[in-house]
């Protein structure tokens, strides 16, 4: 089982019909922007068929803190939706991102959950989380997978 990242689309709430997508490389098609793969386990930037020119991020085994990436404009308590298009991978996973900042002393907190424990089912879809952001200047985004722990779970 794993989980796999098709895209991400993050947009602050506007009346705009097609909102500007604050994430940089949201189809993950350059591996050196925006994104850093982190934490332990198994998590790779891979095409979803050879050739297909479509990345996503794989993430198997005992993975929990994954990935993690910065939109370009990010204001403090701003109400936002970050749109993911995710699956589990041989059976259901669970997903949670979280609004980091960096205090002053430099250590990093945890601000709000954009999503928290979301359950993925087996099929791509698009999952849509509106949060207000913290009041704290976001340092980046964590995305977590919660279960399965197992060597073959994973989102």
């Amino acid at each position: 089982m794993g989980i796999s990242f098709a895209s991400l689309m993050f947009a602050a709430v506007a009346a705009a019909a097609s909102p500007e997508n604050l994430f940089d490389n949201p189809e993950f098609d350059d591996p050196k922007a925006v994104w850093k793969v982190i934490g332990k386990g198994r998590t790779v930037r891979c095409e979803t068929a050879p050739m297909s020119g479509e990345w996503i991020y794989r993430t198997t085994g005992n993975s929990y803190n994954f990935l993690c990436g910065k939109p370009r404009d990010y204001e403090p308590e701003t109400e936002y939706t970050m749109e993911v298009r995710a699956r589990g991978i041989g059976g259901p996973a669970t997903l949670s991102i979280l609004e980091l900042y960096r205090k002053p002393d430099g250590k990093i907190r945890e601000g709000v959950y954009a999503a928290e424990k979301v359950r993925l089912g087996d099929s791509f879809r698009i999952y849509r989380f509106p949060f207000v952001s913290s009041k704290q200047p976001l340092h980046f985004f964590s995305f977590y997978k919660i279960d399965p722990k197992d060597d073959a779970g994973g989102i």
